[in-house]
Parts: structure tokens; C-alpha cells; sequence
């Protein structure tokens, strides 16, 4: 107790500015930064929905700000009055003018050059598993130039590669258990042989925590998962059992599924597009070559656990 309340003391009137805060992974972490005593700035391009956050906090501790009306003078004055900066900002879908190297390699190559003039900044960044230059997903492409440009440019930062997260609301069971809800049928892309290894969203917000409260930029890559390893095929049939609906499980080849994604994209239908396939074909899992939940003194949450009570708040 002593612990938390010295902790609230020492981190009170401390600045943290989160691009992407009014997003999934975002909420949860403003939710533990905001208890600790931390005034926090969020941009947001969708202000109305971040206008939500603020019960996270007490009254002028987490100021929104319209991303669109941030001038390059407003967003320095931002950065300066930070200590540390968090970016989870990224888009899944191109569309004209928002590329992807435009929306995330040159909003973080803008940002980063901003965070080099102020000395004492802290850089956390958010990519995923499996990044990688050689990509052929041209989303992942411009994430990985992007921590080229954090490595390179940037010497207090640590770069966050999460799993597959889950919790309530996710982008991703959110989207699943609809289907499972529907009789007998199931899709399976490919196979289903390719593995995931997911992790609990407030695992992933209080590893930001304690690198934050612990002020641990030493410059190193968190590869963030679950303990356990799934397939796809494995994980679908765990959700069915969990909410015991039994399923005929169709394989749908990935050259025909990429048909199907292209398709809803031009007709601008959220249910899946071409880089969010992507991620069904490779594994999805640890490289075990980076730092992990264990270097933060973090056991993750089981899953199948989390995943019964994320069902039964969702159904």
C-alpha cells in the first residue's frame, strides 16, 4: 500500500503524452497511468470517442486535443512539456492521401525529429510481433522503418511488439464470436496450421506501467505474449467449446479468402482486409531473442481464463 501511494507522490504533476490513447490497447493503459497521478495529452482524430477517457481521470488530468488541429508549433510545445511520449497511432487500410508509409513511417519520422530537440525524453513505440524490414505486408514494411528511424535517431526509448491482445472489445474476438454465434459453420483461413500466442490487454498496460514508473529506456525490444501457444485451428476450437456451440470448421484457401478481403475494402466493410490476412499465413509468436514479460517481474494472465470471461461479457 505504502508502495503505491509513494509512487502516486513521486509521479504527481509528471506529463505523458499517448498518440493512439483513445484506441483499445490506449484506454488501458490512461486507466493505470491516470491512477498513478500522471497528467496525460492525448491527440486524437476521433475526439468525441477520446472525450470517453477523461472518467479515467480527476478533473484537467487528461486533456484531448483534435490530432487535426495540431500545428507543427502546438504538437513541439506538446513534446516539451512531456516526459515521455507514447505513439500506438496506425491505421489498417489505405485510403487515397492515408498511406501507410504517409500515416505511420512519416508521422513517426515528424515525431521522433521533434523528441531529438528536447533533451530527457522517453520514446515508447508500439509494433507488433513478427516485424521485420523483409515484410512482404507493406503495413509491417513501414513499421519496421520506423523503429530503423526510432534505433537510429532516438537514445531513451523502448519498442513495444505485442502478440495478438485481447480483452473486452477487442478488434479481434470482437469480430470472432459473432461468427460462432451463427449455426454450424466456421471459416478457417488456409489451414488454420499457422500459431498465435495471445496476451491479456492489461498485461500489456502494466508492462507500460512499470517501464514508465521504473524509467527503464534502455533502448530495448519487449516481444509481448501469452504463455501459451496456439493454432489458429486450436484457438477457434477453444472459443467453441467455451461457449459450447459445436462448429464445422471449412478451410477457405488464402488465394480466394484475398479476393474476398480486397473486396470488402473497396466496399469499405469492416470485417477483414488484405494486411489484417496477412497476419493468418506466418506464426505469430515469440522470437525469444528480445526482452519478455519476466524481464518486468509480469506473470501473464492465462488466457483460456481471460477468454471465458471476455465471452461472457460479450455474448
Amino acid at each position: 500500500m505504502l508502495y503505491h501511494i509513494l509512487k502516486k507522490i513521486l509521479q504527481m504533476n509528471k506529463t505523458i503524452t499517448i498518440f493512439g490513447g483513445s484506441g483499445f490497447i490506449g484506454k488501458h493503459i490512461i486507466r493505470r497511468l491516470s491512477m498513478l497521478g500522471y497528467k496525460l495529452i492525448v491527440p486524437s482524430s476521433d475526439v468525441a470517442q477520446a472525450q470517453n477517457l477523461k472518467i479515467y481521470g480527476h478533473v484537467g488530468q487528461i486533456l484531448i486535443l483534435n490530432l487535426k488541429d495540431c500545428s507543427p508549433k502546438l504538437m513541439e510545445n506538446i513534446i516539451q512539456e512531456s516526459e515521455t511520449i507514447i505513439n500506438l497511432k496506425t491505421i489498417w487500410i489505405e485510403k487515397k492521401e492515408k498511406t501507410f508509409e504517409r500515416q505511420i513511417y512519416f508521422f513517426n519520422k515528424n515525431l521522433i525529429d521533434i523528441i531529438k530537440k528536447h533533451r530527457n525524453k522517453n520514446y515508447i513505440f508500439f509494433s507488433g510481433l513478427g516485424t521485420s524490414i523483409k515484410s512482404k505486408s507493406k503495413r509491417t514494411f513501414q513499421i519496421a522503418k520506423s523503429e530503423e528511424y526510432v534505433f537510429s535517431n532516438l537514445n531513451s526509448f523502448s519498442i513495444i511488439r505485442p502478440s495478438i491482445v485481447i480483452g473486452t472489445k477487442d478488434k479481434f474476438l470482437s469480430k470472432l464470436i459473432p461468427i460462432f454465434e451463427l449455426p454450424y459453420f466456421f471459416p478457417v483461413f488456409g489451414k488454420g496450421k499457422a500459431l498465435i500466442q495471445p496476451t491479456y490487454v492489461d498485461d500489456v498496460a502494466y508492462a507500460i506501467e512499470k517501464i514508465i514508473t521504473l524509467k527503464d529506456y534502455k533502448n530495448n525490444i519487449y516481444e509481448l505474449a501469452g504463455n501459451n501457444k496456439f493454432s489458429y485451428l486450436e484457438f477457434y476450437k477453444m472459443i467453441s467449446k467455451i461457449i459450447n456451440k459445436k462448429k464445422i470448421f471449412i478451410n477457405i484457401p488464402f488465394f480466394f479468402m484475398s479476393i474476398f478481403a480486397y473486396i470488402f475494402e473497396k466496399l469499405s466493410l469492416n470485417v477483414i482486409n488484405r494486411e489484417q490476412l496477412s497476419l493468418f499465413f506466418e506464426d505469430n509468436v515469440m522470437t525469444n531473442k528480445f526482452l519478455e514479460y519476466k524481464d518486468l517481474e509480469i506473470i501473464p494472465q492465462d488466457i483460456e481464463q481471460k477468454m471465458r470471461y471476455i465471452i461472457k461479457k460479450t455474448r
